[in-house]
């Protein structure tokens, strides 16, 4: 039973560890893997405070340690245990339960550790527990409100910039709505355009299919027509191929035969000739014998003329050879000498060219220079101008500045009212929607009551299952086009009458209206032939008799209960002999004092109800939770509140709309103010920006004036340097185009004495060449 209820000490259960419960398995059992006691408590709801007549409580554990605790077989937590067994003298730690020793302890114990036994025993251990909790709550809440108050402030201080970004939000948030309708729109429009064209190109896609089918089918029938023309070309093609090798062959062959012919007749022409030459030349051969014959014998005196003929011309030879070698000696170095003239020549025409240049070069410069110092005289004269307008100009603008700067501070303060203007109406426009949102709610939470009482009216909740199987129309072969509605349809009744109208019908609420006895009897029997349940049948034409004379003060009919009554409604006979008492101890007491006073029940707004039998239903009345005549004034008083809390909220989107147009109004006014504000700055920064270009080109005026004036005298020397620069070049140059001329006249001396020379060169040459040709004929 400790265990149970909640030991978490194995010690206190005489084990070493909590998994020791467990069963450890035996010789023909194995181990279990976990432990569970249930505790069954009965007739203990007063004594525990519970509704429940039996209480099971349950433990369990694991071989892994965990644990769980059970209340009526749902989960619950240790603490809910401790709870319930609290204050009533049962627990782990409660006195109701002595371990072995605890007795001696408490008597021998300090008083402050009997005092547990005693306030348990008193019945103060569950307030206490109750004290700490509470305590420790309003510690934590003490905490959360230090920590609150500084969000507080934190955020106090950051409402200022939190409110401008809502401000900005919702805006953006309206902005962004028109923008994503305007977007919608827009892509509406491009949406209609573009299906247009996909239509139109969808059309046109298709006739070009077709036509490229056509198309396709004639290219495949002229590609098969093109394959069986290539197969044929191919063939025709090899056909003459072969021919043309044959051909070639053939002349191949003829050209081999022909050149084969024409080597064999020169061969034979080239024999004959050969043939016909040494016969020649064995005649000519014989003939010269004969005569080296007869010249054998002078031949002895011809040699020794011929060696002295041969030495006087080669003497000669020799000479005019000596004669011609000194000539080209000459010749050579007259040669050196003129390319070294020629060089020399070369390199004073260069010198010409480099002063002819560089003379030309500072005339451009002293040019140059000249016309750059006109050309800044010029422009100095007109930065001087130009200096005196910046001048002016800046004064105008400094003007400017002030009057802009003075029309900003205006449409400032204009500004700032306009946003105050604005945060008030969107206040206003907040709490108006903080409003709708409630209304919103409100309606939301009715709207929602009112389909679910629709919908448990349409289903015939709080019917029987008899009434139900008449009211759903399941015994319409049975009644034919007769139409069955219970007694309650149609009753607008009082609200503050419900219950006492619900005490006076009692098991009659659900009761359906027939015709006749025949009628109800065909119900009857065939419900109790499908078993399907019973009902209860009001048949028309039963009233009861009332009660004649004046009705005591406090006493009224029930009829009154019910708001526009039709007399031929069913409920007027059941109500017929029905009373509505104002208070339930005044009635008895007339009752008591009117024994003959006829009646058939009474009942107080409150659900009392007095029966004629002497039988008093009284006490405190819960509302029933499927009451069909609460139901009904449920559905009409929510209907009701629903079409109000519509209207609240149609008006609440009036009252926002205009909220919403002002609210527009004032951001449109904000807009042109922060327009003009902005214009004003703009205004002020750009006269700003011409006053501070002004004073820079005022600056920059005097300092290229400055410039200028150091520029043109800094031209001015340069102009008088480069002009003696040109003298120097000029007179170079002059002196060097007399060298020229004198060096032109020196080669022409060469050239005039080098061509005598070669003109003597030509003379030995052919002399050497004579006497060369006498010397060779000699020899």
């Amino acid at each position: 039973i400790r265990w149970v209820l909640g030991e978490q000490s194995a010690k206190a259960l005489r084990g070493g560890k909590m998994q020791d419960v467990i069963f450890e398995g035996a010789d023909t059992r194995k181990p279990a893997q976990f432990s569970e006691v249930a505790l069954l408590l009965t007739d203990c709801e007063k004594q525990l405070g519970s509704e429940f007549h039996e209480i099971e409580i349950m433990r369990r554990v694991n071989r892994d340690g965990g644990g769980e605790y059970y209340f009526n077989g749902q989960p619950c937590r240790l603490k809910d245990i401790h709870k319930l067994f609290m204050d009533t003298g049962v627990g782990r730690t409660s006195y109701s339960i002595m371990a072995q020793g605890q007795i001696d302890q408490i008597l021998s114990s300090k008083p402050e550790e009997r005092r547990v036994v005693f306030e348990e025993a008193a019945g103060i251990t569950k307030y206490k527990s109750q004290r700490r909790e509470a305590m420790n709550k309003l510690a934590l809440t003490e905490q959360n409100l230090a920590r609150v108050t500084d969000v507080i402030n934190e955020v106090a201080r950051q409402i200022g910039s939190l409110k401008r970004q809502a401000a900005k939000a919702m805006r953006y948030k309206r902005l962004s709505f028109r923008l994503r309708q305007l977007a919608l729109a827009h892509g509406a429009h491009q949406w209609q355009g573009l299906s247009a064209t996909l239509a139109e190109l969808d059309t046109r896609v298709t006739g070009l299919r077709a036509d490229a089918d056509t198309r396709r089918a004639t290219l495949e029938e002229k590609s098969r027509g093109l394959d069986e023309f290539k197969a044929r070309r191919s063939a025709l093609t090899q056909s003459v191929q072969d021919a043309q090798q044959s051909v070639f062959d053939l002349r191949s062959q003829k050209e081999a035969a022909e050149n084969q012919s024409g080597l064999a007749e020169v061969k034979r022409l080239g024999l004959a000739e050969r043939l016909d030459a040494g016969k020649d030349n064995v005649t000519e051969l014989e003939m010269q014998l004969r005569e080296l014959a007869s010249q054998v014998d002078t031949g002895s005196q011809d040699k020794q003329m011929q060696l002295s003929l041969l030495g006087s011309s080669d003497a000669v030879f020799q000479d005019r050879n000596r004669e011609l070698a000194v000539l080209e000696g000459d010749m050579t170095r007259l040669e050196q000498q003129l390319s070294q003239e020629k060089f020399h020549l070369l390199q004073i025409e260069s010198v010409v060219a480099r002063l002819r240049t560089d003379s030309s070069g500072l005339e451009v410069d002293a040019r140059t220079s000249q016309h750059k110092y006109d050309t800044l005289s010029q422009e100095l004269d007109q930065l001087r101008s130009a200096v005196e307008g910046a001048t002016s100009a800046l004064a105008e603008a400094s003007q400017k500045v002030q009057e802009a700067r003075a029309e900003q501070s205006r449409a400032n303060e204009a500004a700032h009212v306009a946003q105050a203007s604005l945060q008030e109406i969107t206040q206003k426009f907040r709490e108006a929607q903080r409003r709708l949102q409630e209304i919103d709610r409100n309606l939301a939470q009715k709207t929602a009551r009112l389909k679910l009482l629709q919908q448990l009216q349409e289903k015939w909740e709080g019917f029987g299952e008899g009434a139900k199987a008449l009211l759903q129309g399941r015994f319409s072969g049975l009644l034919g086009d007769q139409k069955l509605v219970p007694i309650t349809q149609g009753l607008e009744v009082r609200a503050e009458y419900a219950k006492a109208l619900e005490a006076l019908l009692g098991a009659s609420v659900e009761a359906i209206s027939v015709a006749d006895l025949g009628t109800a009897q065909k119900i009857l029997n065939q419900l109790e032939a499908d078993q399907i349940g019973s009902v209860c049948l009001q048949v028309s034409g039963f009233r009861s008799q009332v009660s004649d004379g004046d009705l005591p003060p406090g006493l009224r009919p029930a009829t009154e209960a019910v708001a526009n009554l039709d007399p031929s409604h069913p409920a007027t006979g059941l109500l017929s002999a029905c009373y509505l008492a104002d208070d339930l101890g005044v009635f008895l007491e007339y009752w008591k004092a009117n024994p003959a006073f006829s009646f058939l029940m009474v009942a107080t707004p409150k659900g009392d109800l007095v029966d004629r039998r002497g039988l008093i239903y009284g006490g405190h009345h819960k509302k029933p939770a499927n009451s069909i005549v609460q139901r009904e004034v449920d559905l009409r008083e929510t209907g009701k509140a629903v079409v109000s809390e519509q209207k609240a909220h149609d008006d609440q989107r009036a009252v926002i709309d205009q909220l919403n147009a002002a609210l527009a109004d004032a951001e449109a006014a904000l807009e042109a103010r922060r327009a003009e504000v902005l214009a004003a700055s703009q205004q002020a920064s750009v006269l700003h920006t011409e006053e501070k270009n002004a004073q820079r080109a005022h600056d920059d005026a005097r300092n290229k004036l400055q410039r200028l004036e150091n520029d043109l005298a800094s031209f001015k020397r340069e102009h008088d340097e480069a002009l003696e620069r040109l003298a120097k070049a000029q007179a170079q140059l002059a002196e060097a185009y007399a060298g020229v001329e004198a060096q032109k006249a020196k080669i022409a001396g060469v050239e005039t004495t080098l061509t005598a020379k070669r003109a003597d060169r030509d003379q030995q040459k052919e002399s050497l060449a004579q006497a060369r040709l006498e010397l060779a004929e000699r020899r």
